[in-house]
């Protein structure tokens, strides 16, 4: 007979992977732990390693030392933020289509839980609430880019970076991923643009930005790079 004791610390590691993901059925989480070869024939110790590597990737919550960067969808409102633990910097990108990302630096994660509203706190002491965390994503293992000059389209695969930009008294956020989202702030109004794109031509702090649109044409010029960072690394899965 097989230990019976060992029964706990299975269940433990199957409720710490479905916390971090509420939204799945408990049989979807077993589908994707097949796809992953966990099925007849794997022993509960090769079940434990593939559910703690999950709720690694996905886990119920996250602090201020967890490191790498930190991928949270949120609702109520929807919203996607990322959270760079190392330079202490979110990034907030709206539900609302067209709406410009805002991103600052915040000096401690007071709450960030699953099925809680995520809490951060700015570097004045001021508490600020982002919407109710429906899930987190961690990627730690890889380092952003700090230089994207010659990038192409394809080499980003599903990375998303920002590159801040100033051009006389225009600031500019530029999102670069599957497209291109201009976002410039003239006088009150927010001004965006949406470009399909080849080729960042240049795009190193203190170049000027210059983008190759897909199928030819003119270079688009946006102003000197002031900034670059990431806001999302890798797809969920």
């Amino acid at each position: 007979m097989k230990d019976p004791t060992r029964i706990p610390r299975v269940l433990d590691a199957v409720r710490r992977a479905w916390e971090g993901r509420p939204d799945l059925e408990l049989a979807t989480l077993f589908a994707m732990l097949g796809n992953e070869g966990i099925g007849w024939g794997a022993d509960d110790e090769e079940l434990i390693a593939a559910l703690e590597a999950m709720a690694a990737r996905h886990p119920e919550s996250a602090d201020t030392d967890t490191p790498g960067l930190v991928m949270v969808r949120t609702e109520s409102p929807a919203a996607r933020l990322t959270l760079d633990m190392a330079a202490r910097r979110v990034t907030v990108r709206s539900g609302v289509k067209g709406r410009q990302p805002v991103s600052w630096l915040f000096e401690d994660v007071v709450r960030l839980r699953v099925g809680m509203p995520c809490v951060l706190r700015d570097s004045g002491g001021v508490d600020h609430r982002l919407g109710v965390v429906a899930g987190i994503t961690v990627e730690a293992g890889r380092r952003a880019r700090t230089s994207l000059r010659g990038l192409t389209r394809g080499s980003l695969d599903r990375d998303v970076y920002a590159l801040r930009c100033t051009e006389g008294k225009t600031e500019r956020m530029v999102l670069a991923g599957r497209g291109l989202d201009v976002y410039a702030k003239v006088g009150r109004e927010v001004e965006h643009e949406h470009l399909k794109w080849a080729r960042l031509v240049s795009a190193e702090v203190g170049e000027q930005l210059r983008v190759a649109p897909r199928g030819g044409g003119a270079e688009h010029v946006y102003g000197e790079v002031i900034e670059i960072f990431a806001v999302e690394l890798g797809a969920e899965d």
